[in-house]
């Protein structure tokens, strides 16, 4: 439930130097009827504070993003779904999920910044059609929740951000049990 403007975590007017966040609203279907739930970003933060990601998106509603396990997501891939890895070129090319697919969350990151790759969501679309089950993976989890909250809010209604990233993924690979001979 969206919290209202006047509640201490909402302002409804950036103070002088404050950036504004735009709430994210997903729309589900539930026994026939529409329900709307939302995160609900900071909408306000101060030069130097938070990352650009951070005043985009709070800590709650990023806990909210579905999430999956490895083993959940490697049950996925195994069944058909995409996985659509997030990670620069460079990274996506030393190593990746089966059948995953690279579209960059970010054009470039530099001690000066990250620039985000403003054709992101069409580049998935180009991928998957909005009801498609599946997997957005980084390295670690970070990135594909920004990349997750950012399908969600462009109408894609089964994504699922991967937890601890294409690291997990690895690792619950390596623990998979040899198979039987």
């Amino acid at each position: 439930m969206k919290q209202p403007a006047n509640s201490p975590r909402c302002s409804k007017t950036p103070r002088r130097g404050q950036a504004k966040a735009t709430a994210l609203v997903i729309t589900t279907i539930s026994s026939g009827r529409s329900e709307f739930s939302a995160f609900q970003p900071d909408v306000t933060c101060s030069p130097g504070q938070k990352s650009e990601e951070a005043c985009m998106y709070s800590e709650q509603s990023l806990e909210n993003l579905p999430t999956i396990d490895a083993n959940k997501a490697r049950d996925l891939v195994g069944s058909g779904h995409n996985y659509i890895d997030v990670r620069m070129p460079e990274d996506f090319d030393k190593g990746h999920a089966p059948g995953a697919r690279n579209v960059p969350f970010y054009l470039s990151v530099t001690p000066q910044g990250k620039e985000k790759n403003p054709r992101f969501v069409e580049e998935v679309a180009a991928l998957c059609a909005k009801d498609d089950t599946f997997i957005v993976g980084c390295n670690t989890g970070n990135r594909s929740r920004f990349a997750t909250a950012d399908l969600l809010n462009a109408g894609f209604n089964n994504v699922k951000n991967l937890g601890g990233g294409y690291r997990s993924f690895v690792q619950s690979e390596n623990q998979q049990p040899a198979p039987q001979q």
